[in-house]
């Protein structure tokens, strides 16, 4: 591990590997159908049926009168009828001779009218359906006629509803690659993850109160924190302005300097970590203290992550020996969470910090019998 220490929570840290959800596939209108018109229905009347004429009346045959009347007269000449009996039976047969013919040609009369009446009605039922005939078909004709022209006109409609759709069809497609391709740009998805970011800090929780420095509660600051002993506190003011405090507290835990910006709701916990304490060590009365070494402040880095807050750590030496590029560590994580580049321009004449290793607690121990910190503190 080496200064500086950064620790981001990991909401924040999800956010800001965020990618921007690829834009919905475009809904296509429905492909168009030709729908060409029905062919019209050809309505064909049939003819009229030809009638049956009615049956002829039966023909009188004369002989048969004949050789009835002489027969029934033979007969009843051998039973010895008398003459006047005989011819009165000739009489009768030749009198229903004369009734069947009259009635004949009566009848047959009748059959011929009715024949003819017959042959009447069909000639002119026949003359109706020829005359009706002919309207069908020139109906017809003109139907198909009709047919054909909306055929052709519906043809010309579908072709042009074919090329609006294939037109809207690119269209869509040529928008849905611009919008992916503006999804999948670098500048998008920085701008998507930086708006998540924001979404994410405003759950942040504040400081819970300020620390007062009285008769009862001493001054806690390390020694890099004075103003008097390091210009890195007047640095952070003068490039951060009103956004750096100190004496807030979250709970129990006091930051060394806290940046809050009201504008993002960025809270950082800026550290300054010594070795160490006391710094005169070993030529002073005070126990020998070891101080943040690896490990030794995870619980109280928890309380802040918790709590949303950013923090980042760094050693002593670094701020008291590069103040300015420690600042610019701070404008970088600032400009990294939330896109805002208004600081970091600041320092575009100042290097980059150098990265220092942080230390163990047998490392601590041979710092302070080295007396490091005197080393870098007397600059």
């Amino acid at each position: 591990m080496t200064y500086p220490v950064v620790k981001i929570p990991s909401a924040i840290v999800e956010a800001k590997s965020a990618m921007p959800p690829l834009p919905a596939k475009p809904v296509f209108p429905p492909r168009p159908e030709e729908n060409l018109p029905l062919s019209p229905k050809l309505v064909k009347t049939s003819p009229p049926t030809k009638p049956q004429s009615p049956t002829p009346p039966q023909r009188i045959r004369f002989y048969l009168y004949v050789i009835e009347g002489l027969a029934s007269a033979l007969f009843s000449a051998l039973l010895g009828q008398p003459i006047i009996f005989i011819l009165l039976i000739l009489l009768l047969y030749w009198i229903q001779l004369g009734l069947d013919i009259t009635s004949y040609s009566y009848r047959l009369r009748q059959w011929r009218e009715e024949v003819d009446k017959i042959t009447a009605n069909y000639e002119k039922n026949w003359q109706q359906w020829l005359r009706k005939r002919a309207i069908e078909e020139r109906q017809q004709q003109l139907d198909l006629q009709q047919h054909e022209q909306d055929v052709i006109i519906r043809r010309q409609e579908y072709q042009r509803e074919l090329i609006e759709y294939q037109n809207e069809v690119e269209r869509l497609e040529e928008n849905y690659k611009i919008l992916l391709a503006t999804a999948n740009s670098p500048g998008f998805i920085t701008n998507y993850q930086q708006k998540c970011v924001l979404g994410k800090l405003a759950n942040t929780r504040t400081y819970s109160g300020i620390y007062v420095v009285d008769e009862y509660n001493r001054d806690i600051r390390g020694y890099a924190e004075f103003p008097n002993n390091c210009s890195f506190s007047n640095r952070l003011n003068s490039y951060f302005f009103q956004n750096v405090h100190i004496f807030r507290m979250l709970d129990n835990c006091i930051p060394d300097f806290a940046y809050i910006c009201q504008k993002t709701n960025l809270h950082i916990d800026i550290e300054i970590d010594e070795p160490y304490t006391p710094r005169q060590y070993p030529n002073c009365s005070g126990n020998l203290i070891l101080t943040h070494c690896v490990g030794q402040d995870d619980w109280r880095d928890s309380k802040f992550l918790e709590s949303g807050w950013c923090i980042i750590r760094f050693s002593e030496k670094q701020v008291i020996c590069y103040p300015d590029q420690c600042c610019k560590a701070i404008a970088q994580l600032i400009y990294d969470l939330t896109g805002d580049d208004s600081v970091i321009q600041q320092f575009s004449y100042v290097n980059d910090l150098t990265p220092s290793p942080a230390w163990t607690e047998k490392e601590a121990e041979i710092m302070a019998n080295r007396q490091q910190r005197l080393r870098y503190l007397g600059r």
